[in-house]
C-alpha cells in the first residue's frame, strides 16, 4: 500500500518531490520526545572522528569499518535503517548490495536522486557479530550520533527502514505493521515508517 503522507505538514519545498497519491489530508499528533540527554556533537569532522573511534560498547570490537553514512549532508530527505549488514561493515557506507540496490531503485521510484536527494544512515554504525540484532544498550549508546546526524542535516522528512529504527526514534514497542500508513515525527520533523529493503 503507498505511504500516505498529511499534506499541511510537508514543507512546500517538500511536497514538490511528494507524488500526489503519497499525500492525505489526515494528520498525526506527535508520538515522541528526544532519545539522549548527552550534548549533541556539533559538526561533522568531530561527530565522524568521535565515531571511528568509539568503544562506548563491544560492538568496536567486532566491525571492519564504522559505517556512518552516505548520500548528501544536504538532503531534504533523511532515511535510517536498522544497523549495518555484512557488505556495510566490509565497505564502510549503509545499505549495499541487495537490499542497497532495492532502496536505491525505491528512491528513483520517488523521483529522487540517490546521491543529491537524500541522506541514508543507520541508527547503530557498527555490525553486530554474526547474525544477532543490537541490544537496546547497544542502541543506546549508539543513539547521540544518530541525533547529531540529524540536528546537523535538519531533514524536512525522515523515512525509518525497519522496526528497530521506527521503535528507537519513536519510543515505541509497537509493530511496524501498526506503524505504517500514518505519519509521525520525530521532534518537530514528520517521520515515515516502512519496511527494511532486507526484508522485502
Amino acid at each position: 500500500s503507498p505511504i500516505t503522507i498529511p499534506s499541511a505538514i510537508i514543507p512546500p519545498t517538500v511536497q514538490k518531490q511528494v507524488p500526489a497519491k503519497f499525500i492525505n489530508k489526515t494528520e498525526v499528533a506527535p508520538t515522541n520526545k528526544p532519545l539522549s540527554n548527552k550534548p549533541l556533537i556539533a559538526d561533522w569532522h568531530t561527530l565522524q572522528n568521535s565515531a571511528v573511534n568509539c568503544e562506548e560498547c563491544n560492538l568496536w570490537q567486532h566491525r571492519t569499518h564504522v559505517v556512518l553514512e552516505r548520500g548528501n549532508r544536504e538532503a531534504k530527505w533523511m532515511f535510517i535503517g536498522d544497523w549495518p549488514s555484512e557488505q556495510d561493515d566490509l565497505q564502510g557506507k549503509p545499505m549495499q548490495a541487495n537490499s542497497g540496490e532495492l532502496l536505491d531503485k525505491m528512491i528513483a521510484a520517488m523521483q529522487l536522486d540517490v546521491e543529491n536527494d537524500v541522506y541514508i544512515t543507520n541508527i547503530i554504525k557498527c555490525r553486530p557479530a554474526g547474525t544477532r540484532k543490537p541490544t537496546s544498550d547497544e542502541i543506546s549508546h549508539c543513539s547521540n550520533y544518530l541525533f547529531s546526524q540529524i540536528n546537523l542535516i535538519k531533514p524536512q522528512i525522515i523515512i525509518t527502514l525497519g522496526s528497530d529504527a521506527a521503535q528507537a526514534l519513536l519510543q515505541l514497542t509497537t509493530a511496524i505493521n501498526k506503524l505504517r500508513q500514518q505519519v509521525h515525527y520525530y521532534q518537530d520533523i514528520p517521520l515515515i515508517v516502512t519496511y527494511h529493503p532486507a526484508d522485502l
